[in-house]
């Protein structure tokens, strides 16, 4: 006999059937067996300003995972971070971690916070790193990217502010950098002549659903008044950035907010915009998925 399991919201796909936790709950197993197990982490939220796009969340798929005994396992999920409330200088937080058994995927790490002075904040470490907040130098240090901390999960680093220029005076970026992904690292802020946001960092495709979905991409930074279009792109379920233009008289030429990271994917969401300060998004929530077949003695269970 197969594995008998109840919990989660249940779907079947060719011969396996699958368990879904969008939330928290319980995986009630009767008769134990082999599964596969997708569990990934809550993806961190954007910064304000010209801020950082928040990091994916942490990635673990494990085929033939064994649950040796009956009974009741928890399957948490993390929720996505906070974004950066509009007109704050703060970084996003960091997404919740997931977990089932003996598997934990960390959340992904904040965007760095932006603005117009002063040094401004790296991205936060999770299990891929925040990108950094735009910054003009008050000092002769560059600040760098949050970076992967999670050992039990790919992730990578968020992205950098571009240093421009060879003395402290002239090390500035027009935008700060985008949220690292399961799959790659964020794209860096751009150089002046630019304004255009960096891209999130790849995610991972996984089919244990039934189908291909890719998880844990990485949120775009805020744009700087390019053009409508001049907010980096989130990838893979990480939000886009915000990107606003001033008005000559008052109020915005455009306004574009930061979206907010997928939830069931584990993206980070979008950093905000530079004026004024907008807010960065919400990262996506974290999923817990669990399949294994169900017609192995000629009966569906």
């Amino acid at each position: 006999m197969g594995v008998v399991a109840s919990g989660g919201t249940i779907t079947f796909s060719g011969d396996r059937k699958i368990h879904t936790f969008s939330s928290t709950g319980t995986f009630t197993v009767t008769w134990p067996g082999l599964v596969d197990v997708l569990v990934v982490g809550g993806g961190g939220g954007g910064g304000s300003g010209l801020g950082g796009g928040g990091g994916a969340g942490g990635y673990n798929y494990n085929t033939n995972f064994q649950i040796a005994t009956a009974g009741n396992i928890t399957a948490t999920v993390g929720a996505g971070g906070a974004g950066t409330a509009e007109a704050v200088g703060l970084a996003g937080t960091n997404g919740g971690n997931s977990s089932f058994s003996t598997i934990t995927s960390n959340g992904g790490g904040g965007g760095g916070h932006g603005g117009l002075t002063g040094n401004r904040g790296d991205g936060l470490n999770g299990a891929s790193g925040g990108g950094c907040g735009r910054w003009l130098p008050t000092g002769s240090t560059q600040p760098v990217s949050g970076t992967d901390n999670d050992a039990g999960s790919t992730g990578n680093a968020g992205g950098n502010v571009t240093r421009q220029g060879s003395t402290p005076a002239t090390y500035f970026s027009y935008t700060g950098g985008a949220g690292g992904g399961a799959g790659s690292v964020g794209g860096n802020g751009c150089v002046r002549g630019n304004w255009i946001g960096g891209t999130g960092g790849s995610g991972v495709s996984c089919s244990i659903s039934g189908s291909p979905v890719t998880y844990c991409g990485g949120g775009g930074s805020g744009g700087a008044a390019a053009d409508p279009g001049g907010q980096g792109l989130g990838a893979d379920g990480g939000g886009d950035g915000a990107n606003s233009k001033r008005g000559v008289f008052g109020g915005f030429d455009y306004r574009i907010d930061a979206t907010q990271g997928t939830d069931g994917r584990g993206g980070g969401g979008g950093g905000g915009a530079a004026v004024p300060k907008l807010a960065g998004a919400d990262g996506g929530d974290g999923v817990v998925i669990i399949s294994y077949p169900f017609n192995t003695t000629g009966m569906v269970i």
